[in-house]
Protein backbone atom coordinates (compact mmCIF):
# COMPACT_ATOMS: atom_id res chain seq x y z
CA UNK A 1 0.00 0.00 0.00
CA UNK A 2 2.64 2.57 0.86
CA UNK A 3 4.46 1.87 -2.79
CA UNK A 4 1.27 2.78 -4.43
CA UNK A 5 0.21 6.70 -4.13
CA UNK A 6 -2.55 5.94 -5.91
CA UNK A 7 -4.23 3.53 -2.87
CA UNK A 8 -2.65 6.19 -0.36
CA UNK A 9 -4.94 8.87 -1.30
CA UNK A 10 -7.98 6.33 -1.43
CA UNK A 11 -7.35 5.75 2.10
CA UNK A 12 -6.74 9.28 3.59
CA UNK A 13 -9.37 10.87 1.63
CA UNK A 14 -12.14 8.30 1.68
CA UNK A 15 -12.28 6.67 4.89
CA UNK A 16 -13.11 7.55 8.29
CA UNK A 17 -12.10 4.88 10.35
CA UNK A 18 -14.39 4.29 13.82
CA UNK A 19 -13.28 2.30 17.31
CA UNK A 20 -16.58 1.08 19.16
CA UNK A 21 -16.30 3.30 22.02
CA UNK A 22 -14.63 6.17 19.77
CA UNK A 23 -16.27 8.86 17.94
CA UNK A 24 -14.95 9.02 14.63
CA UNK A 25 -11.19 8.92 13.85
CA UNK A 26 -10.28 11.43 11.10
CA UNK A 27 -7.09 10.71 9.44
CA UNK A 28 -4.54 12.87 7.84
CA UNK A 29 -2.23 11.85 5.43
CA UNK A 30 0.95 14.29 6.02
CA UNK A 31 3.61 13.26 4.32
CA UNK A 32 7.24 14.17 4.61
CA UNK A 33 9.03 12.26 7.16
CA UNK A 34 7.72 9.18 5.54
CA UNK A 35 5.26 8.73 2.69
CA UNK A 36 2.53 7.39 4.16
CA UNK A 37 2.98 9.51 7.13
CA UNK A 38 -0.54 10.03 8.98
CA UNK A 39 -2.18 12.16 11.96
CA UNK A 40 -5.03 10.90 13.77
CA UNK A 41 -7.93 13.17 15.65
CA UNK A 42 -10.13 11.71 17.90
CA UNK A 43 -12.49 14.70 19.57
CA UNK A 44 -10.00 17.12 20.36
CA UNK A 45 -6.96 14.99 20.40
CA UNK A 46 -4.11 14.13 17.49
CA UNK A 47 -1.82 11.79 17.62
CA UNK A 48 0.99 12.94 15.74
CA UNK A 49 4.01 10.44 15.32
CA UNK A 50 6.71 11.79 13.81
CA UNK A 51 5.09 14.65 11.82
CA UNK A 52 4.40 17.51 14.39
CA UNK A 53 6.47 17.55 17.60
CA UNK A 54 6.38 20.35 20.59
CA UNK A 55 8.26 23.30 18.90
CA UNK A 56 9.44 21.44 16.25
CA UNK A 57 8.65 18.71 13.30
CA UNK A 58 10.08 15.26 12.15
CA UNK A 59 13.24 14.59 10.20
CA UNK A 60 12.84 14.28 6.63
CA UNK A 61 15.29 12.41 3.97
CA UNK A 62 18.17 14.27 2.94
CA UNK A 63 16.94 17.65 4.93
CA UNK A 64 20.28 19.40 5.50
CA UNK A 65 18.87 22.56 6.79
CA UNK A 66 15.51 23.94 7.93
CA UNK A 67 12.84 23.86 4.86
CA UNK A 68 16.00 23.56 2.63
CA UNK A 69 14.56 20.22 0.78
CA UNK A 70 10.99 19.00 -1.13
CA UNK A 71 10.43 16.44 1.83
CA UNK A 72 10.86 19.06 4.36
CA UNK A 73 8.32 21.45 2.32
CA UNK A 74 5.78 18.98 1.84
CA UNK A 75 5.52 17.85 5.52
CA UNK A 76 5.50 21.71 6.06
CA UNK A 77 3.02 22.75 3.58
CA UNK A 78 0.40 19.52 4.96
CA UNK A 79 1.18 20.70 8.94
CA UNK A 80 -0.09 24.22 7.98
CA UNK A 81 -2.79 23.39 5.64
CA UNK A 82 -4.06 20.39 7.65
CA UNK A 83 -3.46 21.02 11.30
CA UNK A 84 -2.38 24.14 12.23
CA UNK A 85 -6.46 25.07 10.62
CA UNK A 86 -7.78 22.56 13.94
CA UNK A 87 -8.82 24.72 17.27
CA UNK A 88 -6.01 26.28 19.28
CA UNK A 89 -7.20 23.78 22.48
CA UNK A 90 -6.45 20.35 20.19
CA UNK A 91 -3.81 18.47 22.44
CA UNK A 92 -1.01 16.94 20.34
CA UNK A 93 0.33 13.96 21.43
CA UNK A 94 3.79 12.83 19.07
CA UNK A 95 5.23 9.50 18.76
CA UNK A 96 8.40 11.63 20.82
CA UNK A 97 8.60 14.19 23.03
CA UNK A 98 6.28 16.24 25.57
CA UNK A 99 2.45 16.73 24.43
CA UNK A 100 1.56 19.81 23.00
CA UNK A 101 -1.84 21.69 22.06
CA UNK A 102 -2.21 23.24 18.53
CA UNK A 103 -2.42 26.45 19.97
CA UNK A 104 0.45 26.67 21.70
CA UNK A 105 2.75 24.83 18.32
CA UNK A 106 1.08 28.37 16.35
CA UNK A 107 2.88 30.46 18.98
CA UNK A 108 6.30 28.62 19.31
CA UNK A 109 7.15 26.17 16.29
CA UNK A 110 9.72 28.18 14.69
CA UNK A 111 9.29 25.60 12.10
CA UNK A 112 5.64 26.75 11.41
CA UNK A 113 6.28 30.45 10.80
Amino acid sequence: MYRDKNAISFFYENAIPSIEGFANIKVYHIPGHTQGSIALHIADILITGDTLQREGIGSTPGRTDKGDEKYTQMELTSIKTQLMVLPGSTLIYPGHGYESSIGYERDNNSWLN
